[in-house]
C-alpha cells in the first residue's frame, strides 16, 4: 500500500517525509533520472544487493494499485531511505550520478537548517509561554485588587463597533488564520493560540479582563478573544499585521 508522504524539495528527484521525519525517495522517480538505459525492476533489485540494503530497514517495496489496460503484473515500486539512494547514484559512475549525489546531500543540509531553526523557534516559543504565564499571573493578581473603577476603565477601551464592521472584520481574521493554518501546515486552534499569545506580548496587554468584560455586557459565553481583538482597533491592527506578516514571508521562502 502506498504511504501519503510529505515533499520537502520537488528539484532535481522529488524528496519526501515520512509521518516520522525520514527523507526518503520513490525509487522510480531515481531510476528515471539517472537514466539508466535498464529496466526498472533490473536495475533497481541489482542495486539493492550492491548496496546490502535491508527491507524495512533501508528501503520499502510494494505494489501500486493500478489497473493496467493491457493487463500484465502491477506496478513495482520502492521508498528509499536518502542515504541508500546516494549510494545507488554513486554506484552509477557517471555525472548524472554524481549530479544527483551531490543535490541529496544539499538536500539534506537544507532540512538541518530548518530543522535547527524550527527547534530555535520552538525554545523560544517555550519560553515566551512561560513569560506569558508570569504575566497572567501578576495581571490577575492585580485586577483582584481593583475596584469598580478600574473595570469601568476597560469597558471604556473597548470601541463598540457596528455590527457591520464588527463582522468584517471577524472574516478578515478568520480568513487570515485560515491561510497561516494552510500554508504552515498547523492546527488552526494552534494558530489562534499563537496569535493570541503573541498579540498579547507585543502590545503588553492580557486579553482576559477585555473578554470577562465584554462577555458580561452583551451577555454572550459564546464571545472568544478573537472577538475582543476585532472590537478594538489597536488589537485589530496589530493581529492583522501579524498574520500577513507570516503569510507573506511563508509564501516567498516558502
Amino acid at each position: 500500500m502506498e504511504k501519503k508522504l510529505k515533499v520537502v524539495d520537488s528539484g532535481l528527484v522529488p524528496v519526501y517525509e515520512t509521518d516520522t521525519g525520514e527523507k526518503v525517495v520513490y525509487g522510480t522517480e531515481l531510476h528515471r533520472i539517472l537514466e539508466t538505459g535498464t529496466r526498472y525492476n533490473d536495475w533497481i533489485q541489482r542495486r539493492l544487493k550492491e548496496c546490502d540494503a535491508i527491507e524495512m530497514e533501508d528501503y520499502e517495496g510494494f505494489t501500486q494499485n493500478q489497473v493496467k489496460p493491457n493487463g500484465g503484473r502491477p506496478k513495482r515500486e520502492h521508498i528509499l531511505k536518502l542515504d541508500i539512494a546516494k549510494e545507488m547514484a554513486m554506484l552509477e559512475r557517471n555525472d548524472k550520478g554524481k549530479q544527483v549525489r551531490q543535490y541529496f546531500i544539499q538536500v539534506e543540509k537544507k532540512c538541518k537548517r530548518l530543522q535547527k531553526a524550527a527547534q530555535g523557534q520552538f525554545e523560544q516559543f517555550g519560553a515566551f509561554i512561560k513569560r506569558q504565564e508570569e504575566f497572567n499571573q501578576a495581571v490577575m493578581k492585580k485586577l483582584e485588587s481593583m475596584e469598580d473603577s478600574g473595570s469601568r476603565k476597560i469597558q471604556e477601551n473597548l470601541f463598540i463597533l457596528s455590527r457591520s464592521v464588527m463582522d468584517q472584520r471577524m472574516r478578515i481574521l478568520n480568513d487570515l488564520v485560515d491561510q497561516v493554518s494552510d500554508l504552515c501546515g498547523i492546527e488552526r486552534n494552534k494558530v489562534l493560540h499563537y496569535m493570541y499569545k503573541t498579540l498579547q506580548e507585543r502590545l503588553g496587554i492580557s486579553l482576559n479582563p477585555y473578554l470577562s468584560v465584554m462577555k458580561s455586557e452583551s451577555g454572550d459565553i459564546g464571545i472568544c478573544n478573537i472577538h475582543v481583538i476585532a472590537s478594538v482597533d489597536r488589537f485589530y491592527e496589530a493581529a492583522v499585521e501579524m498574520n500577513r506578516f507570516v503569510i507573506e514571508r511563508k509564501m516567498l521562502f516558502g
